[in-house]
């Protein structure tokens, strides 16, 4: 008996060893396990099904998904994988609550995908935010109509026409003076309350006090009769005269050439001149003279014309412009700036002051680059400014055109709406050229959109160059190929419907002329939408000279112009025509 216990100790010894190093492998395959499922994945294996995937195996489920593909996913779930169906997975994503920001987890599945491809295909990666548009009426926040001047034109004429409620001249002088009072104060309705989204005041920002208290003031010294009616009828004279100041104040910080504001400007010095006239044939006629309004008058539109010309008319070639390029130690701006330089981009006549960022790491590259611009000797730099993307304030203050290389939207963004002048003008070379630039006019309000365009201009010289090579003509005989879609993209289409060529004097449509439709509408779409890839496969980096050269292009026509009859592809945010929806690029 004594020997049976002794050898039930040791096999009860043997059996507790055997549990312990079953639980110690039981650990080590629950710690494995969870090292790559999920809480819920492993309830579900347990369970078999799960009645609510919560957002972290959603996520999980995506990269996955972006790993195997659709097939390769549903195989895994198929094989017993604890995965959700991919159905929950696109229902789920249509709840997720998207802001403006970088979203981590969304970094994070495209730092997954990218893990799986090969290392030529991660030259060219296209992301993209997805969002709803609806249809609904958009008003311009830039057009600039100050809605301080309205307050000061209300004052102006609820002071001179207080006269109403003391005497009277005649029904239309009452009628005039009511029509009058009765359109400042709809205008201010409309300003302030019906229209009030559309009124930018963060820039209406003129302190009316400052015009308010020396007409009062005036009002007081220099009058005709000391008496109440007069002193106030003149105040309103002489803050008529100055009332122009806000919109003067305003216009250069929210307005372009083309805006309602250059008319609106026009139309109160018109105003005010038909004013003038009337005084003199009253002086001719009969003799009157008031000299209170017609020093006001002269002042009020000598004010108003000389706003109007040194804002929209002077020419700006005069002095020199400041030209912003980004990445700009990078092989695409070393083949931009010396075009930029030497006048290719604004003219033989015109001088530049660069500005030139990048990342703090390719500071000693980028001074190279500055040497190699001293070296250069080029009469049309009148200076050059290099700092690094952290100081974005110093780089973009007064420019007048911007090369953005990089894709850093939202940052540059900002420093756009704060400190470049509004009607910057902003090309988008960083691919995705569209997204970007879509994004960078979203976060800098203050500038026209109309002001934002992305690059497509490479496509389109790639398209003509295709086309004179196949026919054997010079590219300058091809014209008019327009570029539909994103820039070097599998998406875009090169449409030749419309594009001319001309050989031996006479100008035919290209579509005519290319007898073989096959390589029309199949080999030259593919040849052009797969030529970035082919550069890159070529030389081992992405196209450079060409870029650049459709860089100088692009914002050269856009400054300048086109020929008549001839026009260029630009990616520009759609004003609904051609039948596409607003606010798309």
């Amino acid at each position: 008996q004594q020997e049976e216990a002794t050898s039930l100790r040791q096999e009860n010894q043997d059996l507790k060893l055997e549990v312990q190093k079953l639980r110690q492998q039981m650990e080590a395959m629950d710690k494995t396990r969870r090292s790559f499922l999920t809480d819920d994945q492993i309830k579900m294996l347990e369970q078999s099904r799960m009645s609510q995937w919560p957002n972290e195996s959603i996520i999980q489920g995506l990269k996955f998904r972006f790993a195997l593909s659709v097939h390769g996913y549903e195989y895994l779930r198929d094989s017993g994988y604890p995965l959700s169906a991919y159905s929950t997975i696109m229902r789920r994503i249509q709840d997720f609550q998207l802001n403006f920001g970088i979203f981590k987890d969304v970094v994070d599945l495209l730092k997954f995908k990218i893990e799986t491809m090969e290392l030529v295909d991660r030259f060219c990666i296209l992301s993209y935010d997805e969002m709803q548009i609806s249809e609904q009426l958009d008003f311009d926040k830039n057009v600039g109509i100050s809605g301080k001047i309205q307050i000061l034109f209300a004052m102006i004429f609820t002071t001179r026409y207080i006269d109403l409620f003391t005497g009277f001249v005649s029904i239309d002088n009452s009628i005039m003076k009511k029509v009058f009072l009765t359109l400042s104060y709809i205008t201010l309705h409309l300003v302030f309350y019906t229209f009030k989204t559309t009124y930018n005041h963060k820039y209406d920002c003129f302190r009316i006090m400052y015009l308010i208290v020396p007409s009062l003031m005036l009002s007081f010294v220099f009058v005709h009769v000391y008496s109440m009616m007069e002193i106030i009828w003149a105040f309103s004279i002489y803050l008529e005269s100055v009332a122009i100041v806000p919109q003067l104040f305003m216009v250069p910080r929210t307005s372009q050439d083309k805006s309602i504001v250059s008319h609106y400007l026009f139309a109160l010095g018109s105003y005010k001149a038909f004013y003038l006239l009337n005084w003199i044939y009253h002086y001719y006629e009969e003799n009157f003279f008031d000299p209170i309004v017609i020093v006001a008058g002269i002042v009020e539109t000598v004010m108003t014309y000389y706003g109007y010309y040194s804002i929209f008319i002077r020419p700006k070639g005069s002095g020199s412009i400041e030209v912003v390029v980004t990445d700009a130690a990078g092989e695409l701006a070393y083949s931009l700036i010396f075009k930029i330089a030497n006048g290719d981009v604004f003219g033989t006549k015109q001088q530049v002051i660069l500005h030139l960022i990048d990342v703090p790491s390719a500071m000693g590259i980028l001074e190279g680059v500055c040497m190699e611009i001293d070296d250069l000797a080029l009469p049309l730099v009148k200076g050059y400014v290099k700092t690094e993307n952290s100081k974005l304030e110093e780089a973009f203050r007064g420019i007048d055109a911007a090369f953005l290389l990089g894709t850093m939207p939202n940052s540059e963004s900002e420093a756009l709406n704060k400190y470049a002048n509004k009607d910057v003008k902003v090309l988008v070379i960083g691919n995705p050229a569209n997204t970007n630039a879509l994004i960078r006019s979203l976060h800098a309000p203050s500038i026209p959109k109309q002001n934002f365009t992305a690059m497509t201009r490479l496509d389109q010289n790639r398209a003509q160059s295709a086309i004179a090579i196949h026919l054997g003509l010079s590219i300058s005989s091809i014209k008019n190929v327009t570029i539909w879609g994103g820039n070097q993209s599998s998406t875009q289409f090169q449409d030749v419907f419309n594009a001319l060529v001309k050989s031996c004097d006479s100008v035919q449509n290209m579509y005519d002329i290319i007898k073989d439709k096959q390589w029309l509408t199949e080999d030259f779409i593919k040849i052009i939408q797969s030529r970035e890839s082919a550069v890159i496969q070529a030389r081992k980096k992405s196209s450079a000279m060409s870029a650049a050269k459709a860089a100088v292009d692009h914002m050269h026509d856009w400054c300048f112009g086109t020929p008549k009859g001839t026009w260029v592809s630009m990616g520009v945010i759609s004003d609904g025509s051609y039948g596409m929806a607003c606010r798309k690029i």
